[in-house]
């Protein structure tokens, strides 16, 4: 049971569990430094922009309007698009060590 908690990224303190974060704002990165790189390298058409990061529609103008998202979605978008997180993101290694 402690083991699937550790892979969680849950930690066990006696009798309270607790989720461990490191980094700025709770492992969080800003979207606008997604968006930018795509502007960089996609045209700005959201049913391209989804499809590049295997999402539809709808859910990439979803995911637009959030100001920050969790760096394992981010990990997953930056290796989708064929790039590394720290291409798009100046901080990464800040934020995920």
């Amino acid at each position: 049971m402690a083991l699937q908690y550790l892979r969680m990224g849950l930690v066990m303190n006696k009798t309270k569990i607790t989720r461990e974060y490191h980094g700025r704002d709770y492992d969080k990165l800003p979207t606008k430094d997604l968006i930018a790189y795509l502007d960089r390298s996609l045209p700005k058409d959201n049913t391209v922009r989804g499809q590049a990061l295997g999402l539809s529609r709808n859910s990439y103008a979803s995911m637009k309007r959030r100001t920050e998202i969790n760096w394992t979605t981010a990990d997953r978008y930056a290796i989708t698009l064929g790039a590394h997180p720290a291409l798009i993101w100046s901080d990464w290694y800040k934020i995920v060590n």
